[in-house]
């Protein structure tokens, strides 16, 4: 989804108020044929009246290219109205989108060599293609701007579509802000050094369905409101999501109900890093949060009608940081890995951790890490004894949890509570609570 977004969004540039300035079709032509802004454009122009006919249009908006059998620009007051056919092409890289519009308005005005781009859309209809993939996408009530620096887009309903992949998903009340030039984008994807930029895009609601393999069932989710947030500033890149409301819903014939549902208050996530390919040590942050999961009444009533277990709220809380140089848009090194937070209560269980861990031979074999762990685990014996009451799970796996419990951890200072100290030396050996479990291997197997 996030490969097909530019081609799909650089679609909708629409109406706000604009500079009073003349762009003239023929000034504006001439721009585009001299990149003179953030747009470009090839083709056989001619004159038709006080309009430009061109044909054979091919226009490039950054890394995204328009095609079209032909178009008209078409003075109107201090604006030029592009004309497009109902019918245009748009690609960028391997993906490709036919996409249907129309009734499409789009005008430019403002500076005739970067102008400000408007466009309205009753819908626009696409039709993806790429990366052994095909897509339907649908947007209705397009309305957005495009300025040399800033582009925002609103648009009431976006739905996408892939029998192949069987998945459909669909978004609702989106907006759509980007504070920055165009081009910015395509840096911040190839993880190369740009002009700063901003992004946010916020809906009202969300919704994905998607089959699952071998059409063993279908997994649905329903969001209310979110907010996804991307930027890079000063050499580092930050990516975030902020979900509400989640509703999951799992339909399989492996389970004897109708669905079993799970429901999520909250879920966020953010990443922070080099925005660039850079050899030097630089801070990467990831962050994890997931707040009052709670799975249906009916889901419990076929595992534990007794009420056996606790069904106080699930969370999730995960935070890491790191010293990494970035080698490729997609590949990095490590040179310090600290786990700073881990909380997970569930079942009446509570698992905490923390520790740090420096690599001190990124071309050894995992890096030659050295550091320490540290867990605690409380909770644990209750639930095992629960379950054990429970009789919904045979006796082997519950044995085999105990036994596990025994060899990892040890009793803590409080009641119920037990621990578990990792560490990891410069000889590659790697105990718990003192007891070798593994030894990291000092050299690369041979062919590696």
């Amino acid at each position: 989804m996030i490969r097909l977004a530019p081609v799909a969004a650089a679609v909708w540039l629409a109406s706000s108020p604009l500079a009073i300035a003349q762009v003239a079709p023929d000034a504006l032509w001439s721009a585009w044929q001299q990149g003179a802004g953030f747009v470009s454009a090839t083709g056989t122009a001619e004159p038709d009246g006080d309009a430009l006919v061109v044909e054979g249009p091919r226009i490039n908006i950054g890394a995204l290219r328009l095609e079209a059998g032909s178009l008209r620009l078409v003075p109107d007051g201090d604006a030029t109205v592009i004309d497009l056919p109902d019918t245009f092409t748009m690609t960028q890289g391997d993906i490709s989108a036919d996409v249907s519009a129309a009734d499409l308005t789009l005008r430019a005005a403002g500076d005739p060599t970067n102008p400000t781009y408007t466009l309205i859309a009753p819908q626009m209809d696409a039709a993806l293609s790429g990366q052994s993939l095909t897509a339907d996408l649908i947007a209705t009530a397009v309305d957005a701007t495009i300025a040399p620096d800033a582009t925002q887009a609103n648009i009431d309903r976006l739905a996408i579509t892939s029998e192949t992949a069987g998945f459909s998903a669909s978004r609702d009340g989106v907006d759509l802000l980007i504070d920055g030039p165009l081009d910015a984008l395509t840096a911040l994807a190839a993880g190369e050094a740009g002009s700063d930029v901003a992004i946010t895009l916020n809906a009202s609601e969300t919704a994905q369905t998607s089959t699952l393999p071998d059409g063993r069932g279908t997994l649905r989710t329903v969001t209310g409101p979110s907010e996804e947030a991307a930027s890079a500033s000063d050499g580092t890149v930050s990516l975030s999501q902020s979900v509400s409301a989640i509703d999951l819903s799992l339909d399989t014939a492996a389970l004897p109900i109708e669905a079993a549902t799970f429901a999520i208050d909250t879920a966020t996530w953010s990443v922070t890093g080099p925005a660039a390919t850079r050899s030097e040590p630089s801070p990467m942050a990831v962050d994890l949060a997931l707040n009052g999961i709670t799975a249906s009444e009916d889901l419990w009533q076929l595992f534990d009608p007794a009420e056996t277990l606790s069904r106080d709220p699930a969370e999730l809380r995960l935070a890491f940081s790191a010293d990494v140089t970035r080698d490729s848009a997609s590949s990095y090194t490590a040179q310090r890995a600290a786990l700073e937070t881990l909380r997970l209560s569930v079942l009446g269980t509570e698992l905490t951790g923390q520790g740090a861990a420096i690599f001190s031979r990124p071309d050894a074999p995992y890096g030659r890490p050295v550091g320490t762990f540290a867990f605690t685990l409380t909770g644990a014996v209750e639930l095992l004894d629960r379950l054990q009451a429970l009789g919904t799970l045979p006796g082997g796996p519950l044995m085999g949890a105990r036994m596990g419990l025994g060899f990892f951890t040890r009793p803590g200072s409080e009641d119920g509570e037990l621990t578990s100290s990792v560490k990891i030396g410069p000889d590659g050996i790697v105990t718990v609570n003192e007891q070798q479990i593994y030894q990291i291997p000092l050299r690369a197997a041979p062919g590696q």
